[in-house]
């Protein structure tokens, strides 16, 4: 997965209201019934701490309607609101902090079931390839505090989104990688592009 710093473009719908597969109030991980599970941002073990305060800091500062917290598994902080994607991307972006690793903005959040994994990933696919041609694609995967392993999301995740989207896979020079991230009873989808 790339890193924070990394140039990464996240496709996906802006509007958070228009998004399938979030799931909203995801046990353990707290936030009100009207909020959604944005991000991950992935830090240093140790500095989660900082790193909420400035994410938290950064939100107050651009008026972001969302907040940092920290997840059940450490290493992880879970942003949480009804921030529009771009705006959250660009405040993020603006993160100066050397504990952060990586920052992922999801495009669909849903249990860790490997079947709604799969289903929400061919969704979040599906919807990209309604607006840009796509032509192969592959899936990394990061899992946490969970019994799936990455191999195995990775080639469930693959299966399905070949025969329901009909595009090849291409490990080396995808035109789509599709990452899911698997934290606890959480999985999120964000889609990458590479030029």
């Amino acid at each position: 997965m790339p890193a924070s710093r990394d140039k990464k473009e996240n496709d996906g719908d802006e509007d958070r209201g228009k998004r399938k597969g979030n799931q909203k109030g995801n046990g353990d991980l707290g936030g009100g019934a009207d909020e959604d599970v944005l991000a991950l941002v992935t830090v240093k073990p140790g500095s989660e701490g900082r790193a909420i305060e400035e994410i938290e800091d950064l939100f107050a500062r651009f008026n972001v309607p969302a907040r940092a917290a920290q997840s059940p598994v450490g290493g992880n902080v879970i942003i949480r609101g009804t921030a529009a994607k771009g705006l959250l991307a660009a405040v993020l972006g603006r993160l100066q902090s050397a504990s952060v690793q990586r920052v992922v903005i999801f495009t669909a959040v849903t249990s860790s079931d490997l079947k709604e994994i799969a289903t929400a990933c061919s969704s979040a696919l599906k919807q990209l390839m309604s607006k840009r041609q796509v032509s192969t694609f592959r899936v990394k995967a990061k899992c946490r505090a969970t019994a799936l392993s990455e191999h195995e999301v990775e080639v469930e995740v693959g299966r399905r989104l070949k025969e329901e989207c009909g595009i090849p896979v291409d490990l080396s020079n995808p035109s789509v990688t599709v990452y899911v991230e698997v934290l606890g009873d959480l999985a999120g989808v964000a889609l990458g592009r590479y030029a």
